[in-house]
């Protein structure tokens, strides 16, 4: 079947004729002939002509698309008279008229500015008080009249084909064809059969495009191209409030709109349109102001470019992946030549690119906007391309990243896509203002005429405004976040054009009383106007909130919503980790040489800094203080929960339910708690439900919010969301969490063994778990070491679910291990009470001199952290005094309260005195680590006392010794505090161990039992 159109006779150019000398005046007569042309073109033959220049030239603006059409509507690839000739080695024949269009012109100029602060973006204060100013260069956007020929008036050397490969009847490029529609389609095509005389239809509730499954390939492309026309312009949300829905085009407007947006897209790829007659364009023009039409055209132009490209990108892969597995199937593929250019993407988003020259390797390295980054020759040719590359990426210290390889012809192709890019600016879609309700919301307030065109005028310099802080914004955060920008950008952009032409409806509702008179004035309509105005102007205020978003947007904070979170905290959490090793590096440093100078964490420019920073500041003791250390740390603490959280399976947490007309639902891919309702719900729900945070998604058709624990929380407080089953939303989760939990635990087997001893005859025995697994082996686990009897309760205990592995575990690690391993500080006060009351901020000196002993028991723990590196006892006085840590709840730091300082596996005590402190050994005393053990177990069962006993009756060595022969077990604890005991009460004691000695003495005990268990963990056949 014909899928071309008849070939043109070439038409001689119909120049633009200008006047004027001055650039600035012939710009203005060609926009004049600019508008009287586009009221020209509304006749049936000049509107096909225009869409077919249109087709050619889709990514040219909406006014030089006019031009060309106005003086030459057959030219299909235009270019300067230079160009051709430099670039295409063609020259302009002689006596050829050029095509007049508008090209930019911009000019820089210098300019004084005032000074911002890069990390705030605030103008930066000078010591006078004034705001500190810097010249700098700023390019300002203009544009000038150019002339351009067309390849029919050139003549020279051959070019290559400068169209579009034209659609052949082949069945297989039909199919590829479609398929690229069907990708490039915002909604799903489907082929069914439609009864009548339509071809096809899209559904708005549904959201989805069908096409009559009985017609020809062509018929079924164009109805199909109309369609996608129709879903990318005049989708509307059905649930949307009505003044929204009044905005939308009438009927004939929106066949006009998806009409020529198909035919100029069918005569791009050269489709058979002379079916298509646009004779009721003219009637439908008419009446019509001027920048409407306009705005039409450039609607028009818009959906189609946007459309074209799409398919040209999707049917590009079709045919790519074709000819890949086509090349597979070759069984001898040709040698392929030595490659003479390479370029590869790294992990970091730049771009390397390699190529061949006379003496080895010429590359560059680009920013990922293809920006110059760094480049430069590695001599030597007698290495591979692939070697060159790993030398080159050395030098620059990227070694170890991951690295894509990209094709020539992509990247090049990736080139010209950002420096137009930088051409063009940012891409602005702006959305069409009423330009009649504006005229009359004028007349109604105002003497004066209205200036057409100045609403749309003053609607665009407002976008334009929030594009270039749009565009600012992107230069100064990661490539990631441009979309979300550009988003941003176009919500503001459709919600301002909404909110102005709801302004002027309401204006133009009620004169002002000066254009009315004050006599049978209409008092109450007014008052209904004010408040209309009122409400509009909140709604104006809340869109220029978008623009506080857009200079936001990638600025430091990391959201859960970014796939990458977990990534990006991990690299944040690096840096911290980084710092605080730097920071403690260079205290160590000082604190040994007494200087700053030679320190090797340190650069020159660093050093002079920090020194300028230490002498502000007046700190001489280090360079880096304690509380800079503390909140680094309390920092890396943070951020670890944080990924923690985030790693954190929401699957495993969260699940939906059925509540009365609707269902909740837990979308994890987007990280929302979705509620989608049978019918809507009526103005009190939707009220209740943005009152608790959940807004309504027209591309998910649901009320949604951020996924977490704030969001079920939320979810429970909805009464019309309430479970079916009449629980609550925080139970259920409570109790799926729990099933999860149970149904996910392992099955573990439980095994009493003897352990002998060797010191003596005293039987000690062993608690192991073993798990078993799908090969049939089983690894095993020790929870406990003890008397059998106390193994058998304590296994009681963890069958019955009182007890799990993990709680013995740690507490019996606990208990075994004395926790001397890590440096910290404690902070002790008096209770509150009668009996402390005497003490409260008494003098070290007068409490001994009172007879009063320093009693432990009076003293409640506030406060425990890390004893940092450097950290003194008055830098801790000056802290808890001065810049308290948040998770402290205590009274500053006072006479009575003391400091105990665990250090190298020692503690010391230290009273808080009128001057200073005096260390007060006294309130020390031997803690017995297997209290927690106890403590823990009692509050699941109170009859567990007697498994680890606290503070027992120490028996004598001659008990035990009956106990042994009546067959007993005994405790080695026992025995050892019984030989401790008889040896203390001999005429010659010997000098008791300090509790630091026993202590270390026991960590030993523990190293060395956890050193002859080790081996015990092996596999078993079971």
């Amino acid at each position: 079947m014909p899928y071309m159109e008849k070939a043109e006779e070439i038409k001689e150019v119909s120049p633009i004729v200008l006047t004027s000398e001055n650039q600035k005046d012939r710009l203005k007569e060609i926009t004049d002939r600019l508008e009287q042309g586009i009221l020209e073109v509304f006749e049936s033959e000049r509107y096909k002509e225009y869409l077919r220049v249109m087709s050619r030239f889709h990514h040219y603006s909406f006014n030089n698309t006019m031009l060309i059409t106005l003086q030459k509507p057959d030219a299909s690839l235009i270019a300067g008279f230079s160009a051709w000739k430099n670039s295409h080695g063609r020259t302009v024949k002689k006596g050829e008229k050029g095509i007049r269009i508008i090209a930019p012109a911009p000019f820089k100029v210098r300019q004084e500015m005032e000074k911002l602060d890069p990390k705030t973006n605030m103008p930066l204060v000078g010591a006078d008080g004034k705001a500190v100013t810097e010249e700098k260069e700023i390019t300002i956007p203009a544009y000038k009249v150019v002339s351009v020929f067309d390849v029919s008036q050139t003549e020279g050397k051959e070019l290559p084909s400068i169209g579009v490969n034209e659609l052949t009847g082949d069945v297989s490029q039909y199919e590829d064809f479609f398929t690229a529609l069907k990708k490039a389609s915002p909604v799903p095509i489907a082929l069914e059969h439609i009864e009548g005389s339509v071809h096809g239809y899209y559904h708005l509730a549904e959201k989805r495009i069908a096409v009559d499954d009985n017609m020809s390939e062509l018929q079924t492309l164009k109805t199909a191209i109309h369609e996608i026309a129709h879903a990318k312009l005049h989708d509307i949300d059905l649930n949307a409030p009505k003044e929204e829905k009044e905005n939308r085009p009438n009927q004939r407007t929106r066949e006009v709109e998806a009409e020529s947006v198909a035919y100029t897209v069918c005569q791009h790829y050269g489709l058979d349109t002379s079916d298509y007659s646009f004779g009721y364009v003219a009637g439908w023009s008419s009446g019509k102001e001027l920048s409407e039409l306009k705005g039409s055209l450039e609607t028009i132009r818009l959906a189609a470019s946007e459309l074209i490209d799409s398919i040209d990108g999707h049917f590009k892969e079709l045919q790519r992946a074709k000819e890949n597995e086509l090349s597979e199937k070759e069984t001898e593929p040709a040698l392929q030549k030595e490659k003479q250019e390479a370029a590869y993407l790294l992990e970091s988003g730049n771009y390397l690119y390699i190529q061949t020259c006379e003496t080895g390797y010429d590359y560059t390295l680009y920013q990922p906007d293809f920006t110059d980054l760094d480049g430069g020759q590695l001599d030597n040719p007698e290495i591979s391309i692939e070697k060159a590359r790993d030398e080159i990426l050395k030098m620059h210290e990227l070694s170890g990243q991951d690295l894509k390889e990209i094709s020539i012809d992509d990247f090049e192709k990736m080139q010209e896509e950002a420096s137009q890019e930088k051409e063009a600016g940012i891409q602005v879609r702006y959305y069409p203002i009423n330009e009649a309700a504006a005229k009359r919301a004028k007349e109604m307030n105002s003497f004066s005429d209205y200036t057409p065109g100045s609403a749309t005028h003053e609607y665009k310099s407002l976008v334009d405004q929030a594009a270039e802080i749009a565009e600012n914004q992107k230069k100064r955060v990661d490539p990631s976040f441009h979309t979300k920008i550009d988003a941003l950008l176009d919500t503001y952009s459709k919600k301002l054009a909404a909110n102005m032409n709801n302004g002027f409806a309401i204006d133009s509702r009620v004169p002002s009383v000066l254009i009315a008179g004050g006599s049978n004035f209409p008092t109450r309509k007014k008052e209904k106007q004010n408040a209309a105005r009122d409400k509009n102007y909140g709604e104006w205020k809340e869109i220029q909130g978008l623009l506080e978003k857009i200079r936001s947007t990638g600025m430091g904070g990391i959201s859960a919503d970014d796939p990458d979170a977990v990534k990006k905290l991990n690299a944040k959490l690096e840096k911290l980790i980084r710092a605080q090793e730097t920071m403690k590096a260079v205290n160590a440093y000082y604190r040994k040489h007494k200087s700053l100078e030679g320190c090797p964490e340190l650069d020159s420019e660093a050093i002079e800094k920090l020194k300028a920073r230490m002498e502000i500041r007046g700190m001489q003791d280090k360079p880096y203080p304690s509380w800079a250390l503390s909140n680094n740390n309390a920092e890396i603490r943070r951020i670890k929960e944080r990924i923690q959280s985030l790693s954190v399976n929401k699957e495993e947490l969260y699940t939906g339910w059925e509540f009365a007309g609707g269902r909740a639902e837990i979308n994890v891919k987007d990280n929302r708690l979705q509620l989608f309702f049978d019918d809507k719900p009526d103005g009190k729900i939707r009220d209740e439900l943005k009152a608790n945070g959940f807004r309504w998604s027209p591309k998910a058709l649901a009320w949604q919010r951020q996924l977490n624990s704030n969001a079920i929380y939320a979810a429970d407080a909805i009464s019309s969301i309430k479970p079916l089953t009449g629980e609550r939303v925080i139970e259920l989760q409570r109790k799926f969490r729990k099933k999860g939990s149970i149904e996910a635990a392992p099955e573990y087997i439980y095994k009493i063994l003897e352990e002998p001893s060797e010191k003596v005859s005293i039987k000690n025995f062993r608690l192991e778990a073993y798990l078993v697994k799908e090969n049939g082996k089983a690894q095993s686990e020790l929870l406990y070491t003890g008397t059998k009897e106390q193994c058998k309760k304590i296994l009681d205990k963890v069958q019955s679910g009182k007890l799990t592995n993990g709680q013995i575990k740690e507490l019996y690690a606990k208990a075994e291990n004395t926790g001397l391993e890590k440096d910290t500080f404690q902070i002790y006060q008096l209770k509150r009470g009668e009996k402390t009351r005497e003490l409260q901020f008494e003098s070290y000196d007068r409490l001994k001199a009172s007879g009063q002993t320093l009693n432990p028991d009076h003293y409640v723990k506030v406060y425990e952290a890390e004893l940092t590196e450097g950290l003194s006892l008055e830098d801790i006085y000056t802290r808890f005094n001065i810049d308290h840590p948040k998770d402290f709840y205590g009274h500053s730091l006072s006479v009575s309260d003391v400091v105990v300082l665990h250090k190298d596996g020692k503690d010391s005590a230290h009273y808080v005195d009128r001057f200073g402190y005096k260390e007060a050994p006294e309130f020390l005393k031997p803690q017995n680590y297997l209290k927690h053990v106890e403590d823990i177990v009692e509050q699941n069962d109170n009859n567990f006392d007697g498994i680890i006993n606290n503070t027992p009756n120490t028996p004598t060595v001659s008990e035990l010794e009956q106990k042994v022969k009546a067959g007993e077990a005994i405790s080695l604890t026992e025995l050892a505090k019984a030989v401790k005991a008889e040896n203390c009460s001999s005429k010659e004691p010997e000098k008791k161990p300090s509790i630091m000695e026993q202590l270390k003495e026991a960590k030993k005990q523990s190293e060395q039992k956890k050193h002859n268990t080790k081996t015990k963990h092996h596999e078993l056949e079971v």
